[in-house]
């Protein structure tokens, strides 16, 4: 029997973990497709990255690894607000979500050796980009930073809507 962090896995766990890979793996290409498209990104790729996400964090919440079910709803929460057009794809959007891929890859990858592994960083990533002026509020030279590097971008600055 193999161990989390959290607790043993049976073999029915192990096969959530197996599935939850197949989605890291089939995520990847999805994130990085939209870091190329940009603001003109389709339904189709938004659609299918929140999918998914939320098979993950389903997973997730099936073998009882909240850490990893908590991550994964953040970036559910930042790709609907992409599919109802709340919220526009940016740079500082992309980067919040593939940081949060990576620490998901992370955490699974940890796994099977019983380590812990803190999201907390990546979460807050992701709600800054959900509430920019809460950003604004507590850190405005960060705040600042983030204009300016969005400005440099070779994107169109976003739209709020």
């Amino acid at each position: 029997m193999t161990t989390v962090g959290h607790g043993p896995l049976d073999a029915m766990s192990s096969e959530f973990i197996a599935e939850i890979k197949d989605d890291l793996a089939g995520l990847e290409p999805v994130l990085l497709a939209m870091e190329q498209r940009g603001a003109s990104i389709d339904d189709d790729l938004v659609n299918q990255a929140f999918r998914s996400i939320h098979s993950i964090k389903g997973g997730a919440g099936f073998i009882d690894f909240k850490e990893l079910a908590g991550l994964g709803h953040a970036m559910e929460n930042v790709l609907m607000r992409v599919r109802e057009k709340t919220l526009v794809i940016t740079p500082d959007v992309v980067d919040a979500l593939l940081a949060g891929f990576d620490k998901m890859k992370l955490m699974v990858e940890q796994m099977g050796r019983g380590e812990a592994c803190d999201c907390e960083k990546e979460k807050e990533a992701l709600q800054t980009v959900l509430n920019p002026e809460k950003e604004a509020i507590h850190s405005p030279s960060r705040h600042r930073k983030k204009i300016r590097k969005t400005r440099k971008s070779p994107w169109p600055a976003p739209v709020r809507y």
